[in-house]
């Protein structure tokens, strides 16, 4: 080729110390990948027109030191050309493109950093270690995958989706799963998941290494889901010994990364896919090459054997991989071993079986890597050149700075993948970060079940999720949580660790904190949310007309109303009756209008409060009992003055017994009433307020209403009636045929008896306020219905029913 290019990939797994081991498919494959585009790119007219792309591959077997020392063979002939051909037009320039085929930073990002004076471009299409993605380091560096950060993320973010809190991490002792592990960490702490068991595998575990891990996870039963941050080999042989073990075959559910995503099991033995049923692995979102499993099972040893039998530098490995898939032998490609009778010879003409043969996603990283530097590549010398086709003078003169030249290239490059896919590098110079989320359901088969990807919104901003095909997550039945979530109202008391607890009920009126750990009493004036996370307002309660206490009130005093209206009634309709004349018709007036004050009290009350209504029901209280017993308190005055006279009144006496003196004698008792009700008004205030009897209850009410300072505005009416009480009992022996002090007394000991029972009601009640409003306002209700009941019952009955009996006599 007139450009080689460098293909380092991992042809063979690691074996014991610096030694290869078995052939893999993902190796061979990859090899075939490359070889597989460059023949597309060299057989299109339309690129690289009059350029041929040429490869040299090495094997690196997963081992540091094989890569360094692909890495020297490469700058080695580098060397040679540049020391003797230096500027010579027929200089071959090289640009090296670094094909690793293994998930990590090691080994060919290792020998990336130990390039000496050469700036080699590498394209990797499964390097994933974060650090590359700086470019004050490895400036040029590319790859086709995203970095371990972002796929530690979405693992993570699984655990996250599926509200587990609890989880192991088992990851390699190499720069790929200890960073990977770092990343893991990093993402748990965000998310508030807790990491149970965190352990590394050695460079080179055995058996013993594995299953002491497993014993490790078994320890901590709760933890049931365990990320594996390794490559297949530590993989496979962590689920191995996982079956090997009877107290954890098929209880784990293993969460993968791109380093062993659909490739275990490896094996047709299939005892152990039992451990690895429903395991979930995340890979870059990549798919099946079309043509690549035809192209596969179409080669044969003829394709890569040179004349000599000898294997060809276009893929040497080939062979050694057939003879491995075919159980057949090649001795002439292995001088020395040991030919066995009884396994077939390997012929030129061998192919793999397109039946069984199956070709792997993740090639496509490879196809895209090679693609991406090909179209650079073109770009660069078509403005070099200025569109003519092959090598033009200035390109060769600067041969050894091509990698130099083609870097900005590839940076901006564009192009239509080999699948028809978009491909583009991002600013870091990393792939897409879009994860296909794989689970294996058995018989060797994997499955793509979802997709993870970063979604940029119109905020610039990253909201991270996971798609689901169909109702897969609801098939996953694993729990992997230290404890269960706690109920509503539960606070949760740590123990080990923060996702481990027991479970407090908090008391009533408490909340539990934004953290979950603590419960919060609500402050006053608050109660808990439905879901106890939080404080909400109490809905203010007030005394409403249709509860049963407000009901009971106002069909007392409605009753008294009725009363009233027909007892005022009766005395106006027989004005000039004697019983009505005798009894103060003036005076009957003014105890007539005082229970009606007294009854309407109880509509006022009943109202939901404002300022006005608790003025009124104020004003109420105090004169509706205030007039009331100072017109009894007048009347009995009244019959004392007459009766308990020992001797003919002196005129000036005579005066006061006069109506218009005995309603001045009534003002001057009410006038008492008004001053104090004036003194109440300025030492209290009368605004409705929202009262909080307990810390579940808000309640309106009046001010004025909520203690015993209630009281202050019965002090008159309770003077007046304990007055009344007294100068009633005292003449209580008057003339038989004038018993009015007998029919006040009857009604004072009445009062008395109601409010002695009502008012420690009232006082004690401090919990309850509607019931405590109600009985006060059938207090009330209830001492005016005696005054009509005792005062004005007998003589309305004698003036309707026996109005013989109603004459002066």
């Amino acid at each position: 080729g007139d450009i080689f290019i460098g293909g380092m990939m991992r042809v063979h797994k690691r074996g014991t110390g610096d030694k290869c081991s078995t052939i893999s498919d993902d190796g061979i494959q990859s090899v075939e990948t490359f070889n597989l585009v460059l023949d597309k790119v060299n057989a299109d007219n339309s690129i690289l027109r009059g350029v041929k792309l040429g490869s040299l591959m090495i094997d690196t077997c997963d081992i540091d030191t094989h890569a360094l020392k692909g890495l020297l063979s490469f700058i080695w002939a580098l060397i040679k050309l540049v020391s003797f051909n230096l500027f010579i037009l027929s200089l071959k320039p090289y640009i090296v493109y670094i094909a690793d085929s293994c998930s990590c930073f090691s080994p060919a990002s290792y020998v990336y950093s130990r390039q000496c004076k050469f700036a080699l471009i590498k394209i990797s299409p499964w390097s994933t270690h974060p650090d590359l993605s700086n470019k004050n380091r490895f400036a040029y560096f590319f790859r086709t995958v995203p970095n371990d950060a972002i796929q530690a993320e979405a693992m993570v973010d699984l655990v996250a989706e599926r509200k587990w809190n609890y989880m192991s991490v088992v990851y390699e002792d190499d720069l790929y799963g200890i960073r990977g592990n770092r990343e893991v960490d990093i993402a748990a702490k965000k998310r508030g998941i807790c990491i149970a068991v965190s352990r590394a595998l050695p460079r080179n575990p055995t058996t013993g290494d594995y299953k002491k891990i497993v014993n490790d996870l078994i320890n901590v039963n709760k933890a049931k889901a365990v990320i594996l941050f390794t490559k297949l080999n530590d993989a496979e042989g962590i689920i191995k010994a996982a079956d090997e073990n009877p107290q954890s075959r098929g209880r784990f559910l293993f969460i993968g990364s791109d380093g062993w995503a659909g490739q275990v099991p490896t094996s047709l033995n299939r005892e152990y896919e039992l451990n690895v049923y429903k395991s979930l692995t995340f890979q870059p979102k990549r798919n099946i090459i079309t043509n690549l499993r035809p192209y596969m099972t179409n080669l044969t040893l003829a394709n890569h054997l040179n004349a000599n039998k000898t294997p060809s530098t276009r893929n040497p490995w080939f062979a050694e991989y057939l003879a491995s898939k075919l159980k057949c032998q090649l001795p002439v490609l292995f001088p020395g071993s040991i030919v066995n009778s009884t396994v077939r010879m390997c012929t030129v003409n061998d192919k793999l079986d397109p039946a069984t043969y199956t070709t792997l996603a993740k090639m496509q990283s490879v196809a895209d890597a090679v693609l991406a530097l090909a179209h650079s590549l073109d770009n660069y010398l078509r403005d070099a050149c200025k569109g003519l086709p092959g090598l033009c003078a200035s390109v060769r003169k600067n041969g050894t700075k091509l990698p130099q030249n083609v870097y900005p290239y590839i940076k901006n490059v564009t192009l239509n993948g080999i699948n028809n896919n978009t491909f583009r590098f991002d600013a870091n110079q990393d792939g897409a970060a879009i994860y296909d989320i794989a689970s294996f359901l058995g018989e060797q088969k994997w499955k793509n079940v979802g997709i993870y990807q970063n979604k940029i919104i119109h905020t610039r901003c990253f909201s991270i999720g996971i798609s689901w095909y169909g109702r897969y997550n609801d098939t996953i039945d694993v729990t992997s949580v230290c404890s269960q979530p706690c109920k509503i109202g539960e606070a949760r008391k740590i123990e080990s660790s923060v996702c481990c607890w027991q479970c407090q009920a908090c008391f009533p009126g408490q909340y539990v904190s934004s953290n979950g750990t603590e419960c919060m009493s609500c402050p006053i004036g608050q109660k808990p949310s439905a879901n106890k996370d939080a404080c909400v307002p109490l809905a203010i309660r007030v005394l409403q007309y249709d509860t049963p206490y407000a009901i009971a009130s106002l069909i007392v005093a409605g009753l008294g109303i009725l009363m009233t209206i027909m007892v005022a009634t009766v005395y106006y309709t027989r004005r000039d009756t004697p019983i009505v004349k005798a009894s103060g018709k003036e005076l009957c007036s003014f105890i007539l209008l005082g229970s009606l004050m007294s009854f309407a009290n109880a509509f006022v009350l009943c109202y939901p409060p404002s300022d006005t209504t608790c003025i009124i029901a104020r004003l109420f209280l105090c004169f509706g009992p205030t007039i009331i017993y100072s017109g009894l308190l007048t009347k009995t005055i009244r019959v004392v003055i007459i009766f308990q006279s020992k001797k003919v009144l002196p005129p000036e006496v005579k005066m006061f017994l006069r109506p218009t003196y005995q309603i001045i004698t009534m003002f001057a008792f009410t006038l008492l009433q008004v001053l104090a009700v004036g003194v109440w008004f300025g030492v209290r205030q009368t605004p409705a307020e929202v009262i909080f009897p307990s810390s579940s209850v808000a309640f309106r009410s009046c001010k004025d209403l909520e203690d015993v300072s209630v009281l202050a505005g019965l002090v008159v009416p309770a003077l007046l009636m304990l007055a009344c009480t007294v100068l009633a009992t005292v003449n209580r022996n008057v003339p038989t045929g004038f018993n009015e002090t007998q029919y006040i007394g009857f009604t004072m000991y009445a009062s008395c008896v109601i409010w002695l029972a009502f008012l420690p009601i009232y006082i004690t009640n401090t919990y309850n306020f509607g019931i405590k409003i109600a009985s006060l306002s059938i207090c009330l209700s209830l001492s005016a219905i005696t005054v009509l009941v005792c005062l004005f019952g007998f003589r309305c009955y004698v003036i309707l029913f026996q109005p013989e009996l109603n004459t002066p006599k």
